[in-house]
């Protein structure tokens, strides 16, 4: 039997709880994505496609890139939905020009790396126009976790987790690179869109 990802376990889960709560989540990330209207979409740390293939399917005039260093989860995110254009990149080296993207996506991904800032600074970088990020949000996840009786011997993080916030610090992290529009909850992760800022100062000059 082939092994599940984390991402798939996730997305394939069973569990009426889950499934409502990522259900409100997606929910709320696709009002904030029809909001922006975006033409232009790059989903960093696409894993296995999901999200790229959620968005593809309520916004198919969109032209979605999703890119991630896993080469087999590209390979199942390329047999998922092949509207999207999938390929093997570095989130800490984004292949693509400055302001390439209206709207850049990265899901629950910067828990996972060494070095979020190298990354957020990639992420705002290729943006034109607007950033969404969504990370755990904690204790909640953790609490979740253990409520569900996973991860116990952790105390309800998931292993891979190297970095934690709550709202707070994640508002306070983003803001160097990007002009908050909101930043809101949706148990058990948080949900933050924001401008580049380097945009909208050269758009606003002091």
């Amino acid at each position: 039997m082939i092994k599940k990802s984390y991402n798939e376990k996730k997305y394939s889960t069973r569990n009426p709880v889950k499934r409502y709560l990522l259900n409100m989540f997606y929910k709320k990330i696709l009002r904030v994505i029809y909001e922006i209207n975006p033409k232009n979409i790059l989903d960093v740390g696409c894993g296995e496609g999901y999200m790229s293939e959620r968005i593809f399917k309520q916004f198919p005039d969109s032209h979605i890139t999703g890119i991630d260093i896993n080469s087999e989860a590209i390979k199942i995110a390329k047999s998922r939905c092949s509207d999207v254009r999938f390929q093997v990149e570095d989130i800490y080296a984004i292949p693509f020009d400055t302001n390439s993207f209206d709207l850049v996506i990265c899901s629950e991904v910067l828990e996972h790396i060494k070095d979020p800032s190298i990354a957020l600074n990639e992420i705002s970088r290729v943006s034109s126009k607007r950033v969404l990020l969504t990370v755990p949000h904690e204790p909640w996840f953790w609490l979740l976790n253990l409520l569900s009786l996973n991860h116990l011997y952790t105390f309800g993080n998931v292993p891979d987790h190297i970095n934690h916030w709550t709202v707070k610090k994640f508002s306070n992290f983003i803001c160097s690179k990007l002009n908050i529009v909101e930043v809101k909850t949706s148990l058990p992760w948080i949900i933050a869109h924001g401008e580049n800022k380097k945009n909208t100062d050269d758009k606003y000059p002091k």
